[in-house]
């Protein structure tokens, strides 16, 4: 048996298992994708029931061009068209309860949603790391007709 191939033999298995784990050790963790993804379900969530519901369809759709109207922890913008919002027990309010009731305990203070036209939403609230997810309202079925009245529905949290 030949003793220096066989030495030769594991130096190259031992070189390349050192290779293996440094390259193993160097690479980048992916980190919070979990996190992320719970975070994109919440938003989706909380979208859907909100596009969703008739009543806040229609107060969406009411806000007026070229506004942006938000509600977030700090309050309600007057942008909202009080008339068609207000017929219904004050519904931004109502709209601010449900957001709050949908969230978690990390983002009940962190949170905004902008309600706007396309191409129009004004900038991200400026923190480190912001989420956001977006949802398109066209119309409320309730006014008759239904007009078509495009608004962007975009939730920020932080």
């Amino acid at each position: 048996m030949n003793k220096q191939g066989f030495i030769k033999t594991v130096e190259a298995i031992i070189a390349v298992l050192i290779i293996f784990i440094f390259i193993y050790y160097i690479t980048p963790k992916s980190t919070g994708n979990k996190e992320t993804n719970d975070i994109k379900e919440l938003q989706a969530e909380i979208l859907k029931g909100i596009s969703e519901n008739e009543v806040y369809r229609e107060c969406i759709v009411s806000c007026p061009d070229g506004s942006i109207c938000t509600i977030e922890k700090s309050g309600i913008s007057n942008n909202f068209n009080t008339q068609t919002c207000t017929n219904n027990n004050n519904i931004p309010a109502d709209m601010k309860g449900f957001i709050e009731k949908s969230l978690t305990p990390k983002f009940k203070d962190n949170y905004q949603l902008v309600i706007c036209t396309q191409g129009n939403c004004g900038s991200p609230p400026e923190k480190d790391t912001v989420y956001t997810s977006a949802v398109i309202v066209t119309s409320s079925l309730k006014t008759t007709p239904p007009t078509y009245n495009p608004k962007v529905v975009r939730l920020y949290l932080w």
